[in-house]
Protein backbone atom coordinates (compact mmCIF):
# COMPACT_ATOMS: atom_id res chain seq x y z
CA UNK A 1 0.00 0.00 0.00
CA UNK A 2 1.12 3.41 -0.48
CA UNK A 3 1.31 5.97 1.69
CA UNK A 4 -1.40 8.55 1.58
CA UNK A 5 -1.78 11.71 3.31
CA UNK A 6 -5.17 12.51 5.13
CA UNK A 7 -7.67 14.03 2.79
CA UNK A 8 -8.65 17.87 3.22
CA UNK A 9 -12.05 17.55 4.33
CA UNK A 10 -13.17 17.90 7.79
CA UNK A 11 -16.02 15.42 7.19
CA UNK A 12 -16.17 12.35 9.48
CA UNK A 13 -13.27 10.76 11.48
CA UNK A 14 -12.07 7.32 11.40
CA UNK A 15 -13.42 5.33 14.66
CA UNK A 16 -10.56 4.49 16.78
CA UNK A 17 -10.53 0.62 18.24
CA UNK A 18 -9.40 0.44 22.20
CA UNK A 19 -7.80 3.30 24.57
CA UNK A 20 -5.73 5.77 22.99
CA UNK A 21 -3.90 8.25 24.55
CA UNK A 22 -0.93 8.51 22.05
CA UNK A 23 -0.97 10.71 19.01
CA UNK A 24 -3.68 10.59 16.41
CA UNK A 25 -0.91 12.18 13.63
CA UNK A 26 2.73 11.73 12.71
CA UNK A 27 3.45 14.18 10.59
CA UNK A 28 1.25 14.53 7.23
CA UNK A 29 -0.09 10.63 8.50
CA UNK A 30 -3.31 10.09 10.52
CA UNK A 31 -2.92 7.10 12.78
CA UNK A 32 -6.36 5.11 12.70
CA UNK A 33 -5.81 1.35 13.95
CA UNK A 34 -2.84 0.22 16.43
CA UNK A 35 -1.66 -3.23 15.14
CA UNK A 36 1.09 -3.70 17.70
CA UNK A 37 3.18 -3.08 20.41
CA UNK A 38 6.51 -2.92 21.38
CA UNK A 39 9.05 -2.09 23.58
CA UNK A 40 10.17 1.36 22.09
CA UNK A 41 7.27 2.22 19.77
CA UNK A 42 3.97 1.76 18.71
CA UNK A 43 2.72 0.49 14.92
CA UNK A 44 -0.09 2.24 13.24
CA UNK A 45 -1.92 1.37 10.66
CA UNK A 46 -3.00 1.69 6.70
CA UNK A 47 0.95 2.00 6.01
CA UNK A 48 2.48 0.83 8.76
CA UNK A 49 3.29 3.68 11.41
CA UNK A 50 5.98 2.89 13.99
CA UNK A 51 5.42 5.79 16.49
CA UNK A 52 8.44 5.96 19.36
CA UNK A 53 7.06 6.30 22.90
CA UNK A 54 6.30 9.56 23.99
CA UNK A 55 8.50 9.05 27.17
CA UNK A 56 10.78 7.47 25.28
CA UNK A 57 11.45 10.88 22.91
CA UNK A 58 13.72 12.86 24.89
CA UNK A 59 16.10 10.29 25.62
CA UNK A 60 19.05 10.82 23.43
CA UNK A 61 19.99 6.89 23.26
CA UNK A 62 16.72 5.73 22.61
CA UNK A 63 16.22 8.59 19.39
CA UNK A 64 19.30 6.93 18.18
CA UNK A 65 18.09 3.56 17.89
CA UNK A 66 15.25 4.37 16.78
CA UNK A 67 16.82 6.47 13.74
CA UNK A 68 19.35 3.41 13.37
CA UNK A 69 16.74 1.10 12.65
CA UNK A 70 14.71 3.11 10.10
CA UNK A 71 17.96 3.83 8.36
CA UNK A 72 18.98 0.41 7.96
CA UNK A 73 15.82 -0.81 7.39
CA UNK A 74 15.34 1.60 4.79
CA UNK A 75 19.08 0.35 3.18
CA UNK A 76 17.81 -3.27 3.05
CA UNK A 77 16.05 -4.42 -0.15
CA UNK A 78 14.80 -7.98 0.76
CA UNK A 79 11.44 -9.91 0.68
CA UNK A 80 11.98 -10.36 4.34
CA UNK A 81 12.28 -7.32 5.23
CA UNK A 82 9.49 -4.49 5.69
CA UNK A 83 10.42 -1.18 3.31
CA UNK A 84 10.22 1.88 5.01
CA UNK A 85 8.81 4.47 3.04
CA UNK A 86 9.20 7.69 5.29
CA UNK A 87 10.97 8.74 8.53
CA UNK A 88 10.14 11.69 10.05
CA UNK A 89 9.82 13.85 13.60
CA UNK A 90 6.65 16.07 14.40
CA UNK A 91 7.44 18.27 17.02
CA UNK A 92 7.98 15.52 19.50
CA UNK A 93 7.05 12.58 17.51
CA UNK A 94 9.32 10.41 16.23
CA UNK A 95 7.96 8.03 13.42
CA UNK A 96 8.71 5.57 10.42
CA UNK A 97 6.51 4.99 7.97
CA UNK A 98 6.61 1.32 6.58
CA UNK A 99 4.72 -1.08 4.41
CA UNK A 100 1.92 -2.58 6.03
CA UNK A 101 2.23 -6.66 5.74
CA UNK A 102 -1.10 -8.40 5.93
CA UNK A 103 -1.14 -11.66 7.94
CA UNK A 104 -0.95 -13.40 11.04
CA UNK A 105 1.19 -11.74 14.16
CA UNK A 106 3.49 -14.68 15.55
CA UNK A 107 1.78 -13.78 18.69
CA UNK A 108 -1.57 -14.68 17.17
CA UNK A 109 -0.17 -18.11 16.04
CA UNK A 110 1.37 -18.40 19.68
CA UNK A 111 -1.73 -17.63 21.08
CA UNK A 112 -4.30 -20.03 18.91
CA UNK A 113 -1.67 -22.61 19.74
CA UNK A 114 -1.68 -22.30 23.55
CA UNK A 115 -5.53 -21.84 23.35
CA UNK A 116 -5.24 -25.47 21.28
CA UNK A 117 -2.88 -26.41 24.23
CA UNK A 118 -0.49 -27.43 21.32
CA UNK A 119 2.78 -26.16 19.94
CA UNK A 120 3.21 -24.29 17.02
CA UNK A 121 3.81 -26.57 14.20
CA UNK A 122 7.55 -27.54 13.67
CA UNK A 123 7.12 -26.81 9.97
CA UNK A 124 6.12 -23.06 11.09
CA UNK A 125 8.65 -22.37 13.59
CA UNK A 126 11.20 -23.39 10.93
CA UNK A 127 9.94 -21.03 8.68
CA UNK A 128 9.28 -18.29 10.40
CA UNK A 129 13.14 -18.51 11.91
CA UNK A 130 14.68 -19.21 8.37
CA UNK A 131 12.61 -16.01 7.07
CA UNK A 132 13.48 -13.94 10.10
CA UNK A 133 17.67 -15.24 9.46
CA UNK A 134 17.17 -14.45 5.69
CA UNK A 135 16.55 -10.60 6.50
CA UNK A 136 18.98 -10.69 9.22
CA UNK A 137 21.56 -11.82 6.82
CA UNK A 138 20.22 -9.14 4.09
CA UNK A 139 20.84 -6.76 7.04
CA UNK A 140 24.55 -7.83 7.84
CA UNK A 141 25.51 -7.91 4.65
CA UNK A 142 25.01 -3.99 3.51
CA UNK A 143 27.84 -2.23 2.48
CA UNK A 144 28.40 1.74 2.25
CA UNK A 145 29.99 3.69 -1.20
CA UNK A 146 33.72 2.14 0.41
CA UNK A 147 32.29 -1.25 0.32
CA UNK A 148 32.69 -1.60 4.29
CA UNK A 149 29.52 -3.07 6.59
CA UNK A 150 27.39 -0.97 7.53
CA UNK A 151 26.47 -0.70 11.64
CA UNK A 152 24.03 -3.45 12.38
CA UNK A 153 20.73 -2.94 14.94
CA UNK A 154 19.85 -5.85 16.92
Amino acid sequence: MEAQAPPESDGPKPTRRGPRAAPTRAGRFELVTRIGVGGMASVERVVAVKVMHPHLANDEAFVKMFMQEARLAASVQHPNVVGVLDVGRDDDLLYAVMDYVEGDTLASIQATAAALERAVPLGVVLRVVLDALAGLDAAHELRDEAGESLPGVH
